[in-house]
């Protein structure tokens, strides 16, 4: 397989100068023969050696040395793109990986984000929004951090800011796949929301003004957790509707808690009254 070794890079370097993206960065993987892998493995056994991996490591190191040399491309643990050659077939696949952009952003209309509108503008195969909000049909009308995830991107440019429809994208800083894990933790964080909640029945008014005394400052049972309600206001706005102001703790399901559904104790449970959230929005987090 070493004798190989010149004829892979010029191949590798080839396919990558072809390719029709932005990039500065790679790294090579080599695919083998199961036998020749297995052989491997034996003799890394009877020598007690470290890894079974040697020879893999080996044509990695040696191609990607003679492809940088040729390119002028930097080899890297953390690539843009990896140039995977079969050996001793000599066919090469190329794998772009994602860029990862954290920033805030906020939403103005209450519908899910035009991902595919983001896809075509950043230059990309396809794009995920990493939140810690779940509730794609509320609007987003303070800062909220976002990792955007661009696989298959032709630029390695990070997302200017700026209005895209109804969603407004704010300050990108490069991050990793690391900082999507460590976003998830910020779905705790407090949370003010505003809704309309819509009544089966007319509810007293005497009894929508008791619900604070009822559920601020108390923890509800949403499945396996506890969430802390920290300030609730209803005021009616018609017979059956009324706003609600509520600020809580961060990942609460603020339809459950209208509607009783995975969540207790509810509104709809508290006034013996079916409810249900009609529209919301996300007002500011801390």
């Amino acid at each position: 397989m070493f004798r190989l070794v010149d004829e892979a890079a010029k191949i590798v370097a080839s396919t990558m100068s072809s390719l029709d993206i932005e990039f500065s960065t790679f790294q090579v993987g080599t695919m083998l023969p199961r036998e020749l892998l297995d052989a491997d493995l034996r003799l890394s056994m009877e020598a007690a050696a470290p890894s079974s991996e040697s020879i893999k490591r080996e044509l990695n190191r040696l191609i990607g040395k003679r492809v940088q040399s040729i390119t002028g491309k930097e080899f890297s643990k953390s690539p843009d793109i990896v140039a995977v050659i079969a050996l001793p077939s000599l066919s090469v696949s190329i794998i772009v990986m994602p860029i990862y952009a954290a920033g805030t952003y906020r939403k103005l209309l209450r519908s899910p984000p035009p991902l595919g509108d983001l896809a075509s503008r950043f230059n990309a195969g396809s794009v995920v929004m990493h939140s810690p909000l779940r509730d794609s049909e509320a609007r987003v009308l303070g800062d909220e951090r976002v990792i955007l995830q661009l696989s298959n991107p032709r630029s390695r440019q990070l997302p200017a800011p700026g209005l895209l429809g109804f969603l407004e994208l704010r300050g990108f800083l490069r991050a990793s796949r690391r900082d999507v894990e460590q976003l998830k933790g910020d779905i705790d964080k407090e949370r003010t929301y505003r809704g309309l909640v819509m009544f089966k029945e007319p509810p007293a008014p005497s009894s929508l003004s008791a619900l604070p005394q009822l559920l601020e400052g108390k923890r509800v049972r949403q499945g396996r957790r506890m969430k802390q309600v920290r300030f609730l206001r209803l005021l009616p706005i018609g017979e059956r509707v009324a706003e609600m102001v509520l600020r809580s703790e961060g990942g609460i399901s603020v339809e459950g808690l209208v509607d009783g559904v995975g969540v207790s104790p509810s509104i709809s449970g508290l006034l013996g009254i079916q409810a249900k959230l009609i529209q919301l929005d996300v007002l500011d987090s801390d």
